[in-house]
């Protein structure tokens, strides 16, 4: 196919034109696609690089078209993790070999291009790296590690999350509560959170601590709420009515990781639900697009925060 394309190309720097229509099949299926006519210009004297050329741009184009990972999907996330073909690998169980082919352009089997594109969730990635570890080489250890601490992407609302910022807007949630003598439910607390983060991400591009949520029944969750409650030094549990409300302990919240933006974000939400019931603050969140908009069980993305009903 290389010889025709050359020609073809070659005319068409004579026309003036900019591309060359081409096609042929891949898998049976017939591929159409326009060419850069520049193409040959640096494989005009190697044939076989512009046959692999032609066959990664085909093969590419199926894969987009299939919704398999392509290309430069897989180069490009082996990169943002500042991973070999090696260590890529093997931290997704496929051999070296497999990954060189399918970065060169042969097409990847549903299944492996489903394990490759679960490394985009933070939780699929430590799962993959929590079983391949050992496997891998110090720097891949030092890279991989340095990437999930540092992991932002829109479901997080553009912020690495940090247990330390969570854990304060938390606890300040809760002691204006217990100064109003406002009971605190765990329903009502995840509301909090949720209005605050997309809030702040409607307002400045970024939540505010950097957790991600979760579509649930009852409304939009922090993601790993109650082991995140739980491990939060600023506030405990005490049994009322047979209901877990939340107070602050006696540990003096570090307030020097809010800004203060985050601080008059936590004010505005905290006057704008602290007079409504738990059940009312959850029907108000079962109206916002990040509810409505999400399968149940799936992150919700912070681009819904830009039609939040507050702000």
């Amino acid at each position: 196919m290389n010889l025709p394309f050359c020609e073809q190309c070659e005319s068409a720097k004579k026309d003036g034109r900019l591309t060359v229509p081409l096609s042929r099949k891949v898998k049976g299926e017939l591929i159409e696609l326009d060419i850069d006519a520049g193409l040959c210009d640096e494989c005009v004297h190697n044939p076989a690089k512009l046959t692999r050329e032609l066959r990664r741009l085909f093969n590419d184009a199926y894969r987009a078209k299939h919704g398999l990972v392509t290309t430069y999907e897989i180069k490009k996330k082996r990169t943002d993790f500042g991973l070999n073909q090696r260590d890529f690998a093997r931290l997704i169980g496929l051999g070296e070999i497999t990954v060189a082919r399918y970065e060169s352009g042969f097409i990847p089997s549903k299944a492996n291009s489903l394990r490759i594109r679960q490394l985009n969730d933070l939780d699929r990635l430590k799962a993959y790296y929590k079983d391949t570890k050992d496997a891998l080489s110090d720097r891949a250890v030092e890279k991989i590690e340095h990437y999930i601490q540092t992991f932002v992407s829109i479901n997080n609302g553009n912020q690495v999350y940090e247990n330390e910022k969570f854990f304060a807007v938390t606890a300040l949630f809760v002691q204006m509560a217990n100064e109003d003598l406002i009971p605190m439910y765990v329903t009502k607390l995840n509301k909090y959170m949720f209005y605050a983060d997309f809030l702040a991400f409607k307002r400045y591009k970024k939540s505010l601590t950097g957790s991600r949520y979760v579509r649930l029944s009852f409304g939009p969750v922090p993601n790993r709420y109650d082991y995140k409650y739980d491990m939060n030094p600023y506030i405990k549990t005490q049994v009322q009515d047979e209901s877990l409300l939340y107070i602050r302990t006696e540990k003096p919240i570090n307030m020097s990781v809010l800004d203060s933006h985050g601080s008059s974000i936590i004010q505005e939400v905290f006057s704008r639900l602290r007079s409504m019931r738990s059940s009312e603050v959850s029907e108000m969140s079962h109206q916002e697009d990040a509810w409505v908009k999400t399968p149940p069980g799936e992150y919700v993305s912070y681009e819904h925060a830009l039609k939040l009903s507050i702000g």
